[in-house]
């Protein structure tokens, strides 16, 4: 219920950043970041709640700044240029399934309804329809992503420095950004 908070990994013991956190039910959970300082990415996972966690390597160089899982076994993984991770093993193994051609991009942000999936970043939006084996850049846009929430019947919103843009099919095209009073999102 959130009530009360134990620390179970102090930033201390890893050294490294964590970004996000993502649970496939009470007890499997999977927590990504990195060593922002020289790029080394972290996954951590946890098969008790959260009591003890274990450090997993992944073929990957650049932080992690977004997990989710699509099922009990399948997590995706993204961050630092453009990266895209899946593990089809609740997060033993890892690999690489997309990157951009350039390597200044940032993955920021995942979300997934059902098998399909929209990951936000820095002006572009890339899509999957089969759980994260395929991805497709669906379309550069000037709006700069920093989040992305995915609904089952396919209407997704992202926010981002220049408002809230919506889509009506799991994110492979948005609308032109809606300013927020009060700036950034």
């Amino acid at each position: 219920s959130g009530q009360t908070w134990q620390e179970r990994l102090a930033l201390n013991d890893c050294e490294d950043d964590l970004l996000a956190v993502d649970f496939a039910d009470r007890a499997h959970g999977c927590a990504v970041g990195g060593e922002l300082a020289n790029g080394s990415p972290r996954v951590w996972t946890t098969a008790d709640s959260g009591a003890t966690w274990v450090q997993v390597s992944t073929p990957y160089r650049g932080w992690l700044s977004s997990v989710i899982y699509v099922s009990d076994s399948i997590i995706v993984a993204t961050g630092r240029n453009g990266k895209v991770l899946r593990s089809a093993d609740a997060g033993q193994n890892w690999d690489s399934v997309f990157a951009f051609q350039f390597n200044d991009a940032s993955l920021r942000e995942v979300d997934f309804a059902n098998d399909s999936c929209a990951v936000a970043n820095d002006g572009s939006v890339i899509t999957t329809h089969d759980a994260g084996l395929t991805w497709v850049l669906e379309e550069d846009n000037p709006a700069s992503f920093q989040g992305v929430d995915l609904l089952a019947n396919g209407t997704g919103i992202s926010v981002g420095e220049n408002g809230v843009s919506h889509s009506l099919d799991f994110g492979q095209t948005w609308s032109t950004p809606q300013a927020l009073l009060g700036g950034h999102v």
